[in-house]
């Protein structure tokens, strides 16, 4: 849940878009575990969200941030602290880690095209564009989905407003 979107409701954007890249995934037979917990971290009980069981198993820890002046500079920094987090807890087991990161108001970051495009290369090649298309359209989608019903819960609060 996130309350940064709006001090009046709150949004599951995060696993909106989890569950979506998992359903695209699974409709191109590509495997994939949420939360997986086979990775060991120095500090903390940490987890990645997404565990791709692709030729190379590849992971990533998606996050939603809000911009931050120039246009993907937060999704930037975002990718940067999620690959400091990840990559070498994910590194031990001789997978690869590409962070997954968003901004607020629909723009992907570079990890986000990178993951979709890695994991597209390890479909039949008549399948890859497609499925690009389709996972990109499903994240741009979830996010969208999660701005208006934010956008709905707030007005719903609003009308709503019970006098004390």
């Amino acid at each position: 849940m996130c309350d940064r979107f709006t001090s009046v409701t709150h949004t599951r954007r995060h696993n909106m878009l989890r569950d979506e890249m998992c359903r695209v995934a699974a409709a191109f037979g590509i495997v994939s575990t949420k939360e997986p917990t086979c990775y060991r971290y120095i500090e903390g009980r940490k987890r990645p969200d997404i565990l791709f069981a692709t030729f190379t198993p590849h992971v990533t820890d998606i996050t939603i941030v809000k911009p931050i002046g120039d246009p993907m500079n937060a999704a930037r920094i975002a990718d940067d602290a999620k690959r400091h987090i990840h990559r070498d807890a994910v590194q031990q087991n001789q997978h690869v880690f590409i962070p997954a990161a968003c901004e607020t108001y629909g723009l992907m970051g570079k990890g986000m095209t990178q993951l979709i495009s890695t994991l597209a290369k390890d479909l039949p090649i008549s399948s890859q564009f497609v499925f690009g298309r389709t996972m990109t359209n499903a994240v741009a989608v979830a996010l969208a989905r999660s701005r208006a019903a934010a956008i709905a819960g707030t007005r719903h609060r609003r009308d709503n407003i019970v006098p004390h």
